[in-house]
């Protein structure tokens, strides 16, 4: 079902033999999580198979979990989210 979830956001999957990887490249067209939802359930094949875990680890620009974000998290149709690192790290929030 991941590449189905690919095709559907319209990510270019890259050769898994490949060396590297391409640099990654933001979704600028979906800026929600309700707008992700959205794009993804747009598709019967998807619609409510999949679980939306944002990453919730700390500060930084493009983590949920910062200064001025928590009416995004209020409203993301998700019940969790992770963090990185190992699991023996504990979660400061």
């Amino acid at each position: 079902m991941f590449s189905l979830a690919l095709n559907a956001l319209e990510i270019t999957q890259i050769d898994p033999s490949a060396a590297m990887a391409g640099d990654p490249t933001r979704l600028a067209a979906i800026t929600t999580f309700t707008e992700l939802k959205r794009k993804l359930d747009e598709h019967e094949y998807l619609n409510d198979r999949y679980i939306i875990l944002p990453n919730v680890s700390g500060e930084g620009e493009h983590l949920l979990l910062r200064k001025g974000q928590a009416e995004r998290y209020i409203e993301m149709p998700c019940l969790g989210g992770y963090t990185d690192g190992g699991y023996h790290q504990p979660f400061v929030a």
